[in-house]
Order: C-alpha cells, then structure tokens, then sequence
C-alpha cells in the first residue's frame, strides 16, 4: 500500500474520469445520519488487524477560512490515522479556501496503512453524522483508484457533475506518454478460437480487461503460451531425470489452466477466480474436486498483471494517452522476475503430479475435500493431512532452488549475517554464531524475521500467526539445498570441493549440478513410495554412532540452530550450519567478482558463477507436450489419475500404509457420524484450497553488484580449479547468453 502525497492525490482524482471503466463504485445514501460506505478490500497482510472503521474531524467550510484537509479514520482496536480529504468548488475546480456564495463538496481519500490490515473481501466504512452532512443528502460512491491504492470517497453527484464538464470541455487526459508497443502476432495466431474468441475472452479476468487494453494483454499472452511456459518445462524435465522419465511414462500432466487478472479475479461465483491471490505474480493452486460423482486432481494458473504495469521514472504507474488504461511492462526487470517465477511456478506443478501425495496432504482424495470455510470432513482426515502434506518450507524452498531466489530476495538473505556491533550493522562474511543469532532472531524491515523453518506452517509456539517469506522462501531454500547436498554425498560426492591451488591458495567450488542431481534423488525417492522422514533419516550426518535427525520434525527442530544447552542456549548444528555458511559465502564471494553485473542468481539449474538474470528467451517459441495450457480459465482436471499419482509417499504417511491406516479407520468409526473439526488452525491451515503456491512479489529488482554493500573482506575467487581438479563445464541451455567459462568459480574460503 502506498501512502501517496497529497499533489499525487490530487493529480489523480483530477484523472479519475480516465480510469471510471476500471473502478466499479459502491453506493451508500447518506441522509442526515451516519452513513455507511462498502469498500473493496485492498490492504495487503500485516500482523495488525483493524476493525469498524469510522471517518470523522472534517469541519464544514466556513467563508474566507480554509478548507480542511484531512480527516481522522479510527478503528474498534484504538488505531487512527489520517486520510486527505480533497475539497471540489461548484465550477469543478479544486479548491483550499472557502468563498462565500460557493458550494464545496468533498472527496476523502481514504486508505489503510501498510502495518494494518482488515479482514474479508470487502468491509464498511462509517462516515459520522456531521462529516455526512457535508455531502449534502447525495447518494455516495467509492472509487478504487489502483495507480495510487487510495480508495476515493465522494458524492455521485460529484462524478456526475465532473464527467458532464469533462464532455462539454472536451478535455484531453495527460497520463505519462505510453511507450511504443512491440509487434503483436496476427489474430490467428493468437490462438483465436471459432466464432470470433480470442485468447483474452478465454483467459482474462474482467479486472485485467477494465485495468489493461486488448493489446496488452494479446501480447502478454503470446509471450506466456508460445514462449515462456513450454521453455520452463522442457528446462525442468531436461534438468530433472526423475521428472522426465516420469513424463514419457504419463506420470506428468499433459493439461493446465490459465486465468489472467488485475488484483482480483472476477466475483463471479466460481471459487478459483473469488479466491485469485492478490499481490503474487503468479501461482498454482490446486484442489480435490467432486465431479460427476468421483472426485478429481485439479489445477490452474493464475498471474496477477499488477506487477508487471510500466512505471515512470518516479515508480508510479504509467497510462494508455489514448485509453487511460494501465501499460503493460513488456521488457526490464519485472518481466525477468516474471520469467523466473514461471520456472518457479512449474516445478510446482510438475510436484503436483509427480509427488501428489506430499503437495495434496492425503493419499484418499475424500479426505482432503474441505468445505467452504475450509474444514475437513473428520478429525482423522485432518490428522492423516497433517502428517501426510510436505511443509510449507520444503514446498516453497525446492521450488526457489530453480529460480532466482537469491538474486530476487538479496536483501533478506543479507540479514543473516547483519550484526548491530559492526561498523553498517553487516559483517563482511557468514559466521557460525551470527548466522545462529539471526536465525533465531533476526529482523526484516525492523519486524520479527522468523527464519526458523519451524515457523513455515505460519504459527508461533502460541499459536500466534507468524509471518512466513522468510522461512519459506529463503531459509527453505537453504534447508532444500542442504538435503540436497547430503543425498550428493550418497550419490557421487559432496557438492562442495575445498583445497589449495598450485599457488597455494585455499579454494572452494560448490557445484549445482551435484546439488541439482541429490534433489532429483530426493524426489525420485518418494515418487516411489518412501517418505520425506525416512529421506532424512537415510540422508543424515552421524553423530557418536547415531543419525543427527530422526524425521522432518527433528530436522526442523535442529537446522542451523541445534539443541539448546540446559540455558535454553543455541549453540548450532554443525553440519548444517557448516553447509549454510559456506554456501552464503560462497555467494559473496562470487558477487564481489569484478566482471560481474549482477547478484548471482542462486538457481541450481545452471552454474553458480554464470552471470544472468533469466534462464528462459522471452524472443524464442517453444513447445511441450506436458501442462499445455488448454482453452479455460477454470480448473482443469490432471491427466494424471490419482489411482497411479497418490502411491508416493508425503511426509511420514506413504501410499500403501496410509491406505491401509484409512480401511481401518473406517472400520473402527463406521457406526459413528463424522466430525467437523471446528480448531481454528485448520480453517487456516487450508485457506489456500489444498495447495495454494504463490511468490508474493515486492518491489524488488534483482541487485546489481554495483549498489551491494562492499564485502571488505571477502574471499577472492581463482580464475580456474587446479587442473588436474577441474570439473567440466556445466551444460548450459543455449537461450542463456554465455560470456564467460562456466565452469564453477573456485573461491578462497578466508572470509
């Protein structure tokens, strides 16, 4: 949420006759009493939630003082802050002080602050009784307007009195100049179906429709169906053996949905589009779904355009002169995130298929069938999903091992080693204590970081709702690549070779590509049948004859901080915390490379050292036969059946056991009605429908090298491997621009 200046506002009610067809208004009729106005929801999450909102404290205009120009909106919780309250003379103009003989009528722009939230799709706003008077008995309208996040209070007859002057004058809008749009492929090959339907009455929401033109969106369709999506999973299945041998036996699906919106997905009773992710770049949802009797795997696609509009030089959005509408950013870096987040996106889906079991929670699908506030049908159900369903971390960690998460989340990965005792409150390097004390307590825009993946499930000790990017996405990833690097070792080797050059210099090469071939062990593991706890236990380091974790839980319960001393102290688990250090500084080490541009990416799909921004061509066109995206922007059934998808194992309940655990279950409860688990967490639990995975997207840009804090210390990186040591260079798609050797960097390890 942004918190615009008042010239901003300003600016862009006087604009508003330009995005009327992108906002729906809702009315409330004011009489000489308190009055209620419906607003759409559009706070963002935060930890405060805030209720019964009530605007008041705007004094009526009084002849020769000045107008005021602001209000106080205050919450049931106590909270307050204040809106700008805009004031329109009778001839339309803008006006701060009042003149006698002059009618005035105000506009409100109300918001809600980035550290406050409110919950539900819409809520009620109450203007009090003497701030109603002053619309005068008008009907009242609210107006979204997205370039700014500010919600427009105001009286119809406002807005009719403004669009009628507008038509007399004749006025042209003067948004910022849109840029000059790139070729579009013809209509047929648009994918326009018969009778006329193109691909933006297929896959696009109203919201993208009213926010976006035509034009636009043809284009940024193209791009995903011919080019970026079937290039994501042929790189995936050609970088997975596991996934493409499971591919050429029909264990991949073959269909998936696409739905396109802006913010929201249209209200138009259908659960996937009520329920669009506000605020993630793109996702995958997937759900259990009863249909004609049997029920069914079903998935889809969303992308929220809301990321990808251009920005101007100051970062507010730019429109269409011509249309008023939003342009789409067709180049820079929210479209090289968007890429990668493509990648990101797929490796779920491909896991939707090919570990069901784990990703769904179940291997019955009726347990797994929630109603509509997201309760199970019996408490054993609930139980078998707890123990089944893979967490959250290693959901969200494996899939950023194939993206840019490092590149993308730089700046939260850099909290691991921030020390306030240090000159810049950063070190220059990854230390074992400092990593620990970060982990357990680190800060993330001065709020609780929660780096402990034990957190990932979204819940404190407490039971207290917890924010989760930081465990999912960062420390997930580092958790995913150190099972990785353990599941190396069994294979053909540990990931990372340290020793001395011909110089006499200490070195270390982490490979990606061994990490890349443990985590397709991993997963081909329970693809047939094993569980993650059993990976684990096989996997783990041993410890005075016994294996360091005995199951998920204990490897939650001791990464990267081990076991408290009788002084509840963290002390670190060394193997862990080895691997993370290492691996972090690793990083730095190559970001402080000279001839680099930018933050090294951080996906296991390529070499560590390639400098690049995106492993996919947004110019080449491309074509795969698996997750094909069909005509429909609804859930669309696998190809895969769960009768050969559900034999895998989860977390600790594999197929053929959970099988038979659940015939006994209903012997035992056969004569008894079912419960319905009523617990809160497990309306929380499942308020993404079975599996929802999002990348929430900030305004981040990946980090250029140049605007990274200087690592004084930092390790200086060899030009080769000794010789006779050398490993041979990765191969690399060709659609990833290569300027150098790319044969994993050897680093000195000093820092």
């Amino acid at each position: 949420m942004k918190h615009p200046a008042r010239i901003r506002i300003i600016a862009a009610a006087l604009s508003l006759l330009v995005c009327l067809p992108a906002v729906a208004p809702v009315r409330a009729y004011a009489e000489d009493k308190e009055a209620e106005v419906t607003v759409d929801n559009h706070t963002y999450y935060a930890d405060r939630v805030v209720s019964d909102l009530k605007i008041d404290e705007v004094d009526a205009p009084k002849a020769g003082a000045k107008l005021g120009d602001k209000a106080t909106v205050r919450a049931a919780e106590g909270d307050s802050w204040d809106v700008p309250v805009l004031w329109v003379r009778d001839d339309l103009q803008l006006a701060t002080e009042a003149e006698e003989g002059r009618d005035y009528l105000p506009v409100i722009a109300f918001f809600v602050p980035q550290d406050k939230t409110v919950d539900g799709g819409s809520y009620v706003v109450t203007l009090s009784e003497s701030l109603t008077k002053l619309f005068g008995g008008n009907d009242i309208i609210s107006i979204y307007d997205s370039s700014t996040d500010v919600t427009y209070i105001l009286p119809a007859r406002l807005r009719d009195l403004f669009v009628h002057a507008r038509q007399e004058e004749n006025a042209t809008p003067t948004p910022q100049p849109s840029p000059a749009p790139a070729p579009v492929p013809a209509a047929e090959d648009q994918g326009q179906a018969m009778g006329g339907v193109t691909w933006v009455d297929i896959y696009c929401a109203q919201t993208a429709r009213d926010a976006f033109t035509d034009d636009d969106l043809e284009f940024l369709l193209d791009l995903i169906i011919n080019k970026l999506q079937p290039q994501a999973v042929e790189l995936l299945l050609d970088s997975f053996p596991a996934f493409r041998a499971a591919a050429d036996n029909g264990e991949i699906g073959r269909e998936i949905s696409l739905y396109v919106y802006y913010r929201k997905g249209d209200m138009d009773g259908l659960p996937e589009h009520e329920t669009a992710v506000e605020n993630a770049l793109a996702y995958v949802t997937a759900d259990a779904i009863e249909r004609e009797g049997n029920i069914k795997y079903c998935y889809m696609v969303g992308i929220d355009t809301a990321s990808l509009v251009t920005k101007d030089e100051n970062g507010d959005p730019v429109c269409n002169a011509t249309t008023g509408k939003l342009v789409l950013a067709r180049d820079g870096n929210s479209m090289r995130t968007f890429e990668n987040t493509i990648v990101h996106e797929h490796f779920h889906a491909i896991m939707d298929d090919y570990n069901r079991t784990g990703m769904m929670g179940g291997t019955d699908p009726a347990d797994v069938v929630t109603d509509a506030s997201g309760r199970f049908p019996t408490d054993a159900a609930y139980q078998r999903w707890v123990d089944t369903r893979f967490p959250h971390w290693f959901i969200e960690g494996t899939a950023s091992a194939v993206e840019n998460d490092y590149q993308f989340r730089y700046d939260v990965f850099k909290e691991l080693r921030a020390n306030s005792n240090v000159e810049g409150g950063y070190q220059s390097s990854y230390t074992e204590m400092n990593t620990v004390e970060n982990y357990l307590n680190g800060k993330v825009d001065g709020k609780d970081a929660y780096f402990d993946i034990s957190y990932s499930r979204g819940f404190d000790d407490e039971g207290n709702c917890v924010a989760t990017d930081q465990n999912r996405y960062v420390t997930g990833y580092l958790a995913s690549l150190y099972l990785s690097e353990l599941a190396a070792r069994k294979n053909d080797g540990t990931a990372i070779e340290q020793g001395t050059d011909e110089q006499g210099d200490p070195y270390t090469i982490i490979y990606s590509e061994k990490l890349r071939g443990g985590l397709n062990t991993i997963l081909e593991r329970m693809h047939n049948g094993d569980t993650l706890d059993q990976v684990i236990y096989d996997l783990a380091p041993t410890k005075n004859g016994e294996k360091v974790y005995k199951d998920t839980a204990d490897f939650e319960n001791k990464f990267v901080k081990g076991v408290p001393d009788g002084t509840q102290t963290y002390h670190g688990d060394a193997d862990s915390l080895s691997f993370v250090n290492t691996f972090l500084n690793y990083m730095l080490a190559l970001e402080a490379q000279e001839s680099r541009q930018f933050t090294p990416n951080g996906s296991i799909l390529f070499s560590f050292g390639q400098d690049y921004l995106t492993p996919l061509d947004n110019e080449k066109e491309a074509t795969s036969e698996f997750l094909r995206f069909v005509e429909s922007n609804q859930y669309v059934e696998s190809t895969v059946p769960n009768s050969s998808a559900l034999i895998g194992g989860g977390k600790s309940i594999t197929g053929a056991v959970a099988k038979k655990a659940a015939a006994s279950s209903a012997l035992e409860t056969a004569s008894e009605p079912a419960e319905v688990l009523e617990a809160p967490v497990v309306v929380d639990e499942v308020a993404e429908p079975l599996v929802e995975e999002e990348v929430v997207v900030v305004d981040e840009t990946p980090a250029e090298v140049e605007e990274a804090p200087v690592v004084e210390e930092a390790a200086t990186i060899e030009t080769a491997a000794p010789v006779e040591e050398a490993i041979p260079a990765e191969t690399v798609a060709t659609e990833v621009p290569v300027e150098e050797n790319l044969n994993e960097e050897a680093l000195n390890p000093a820092a």
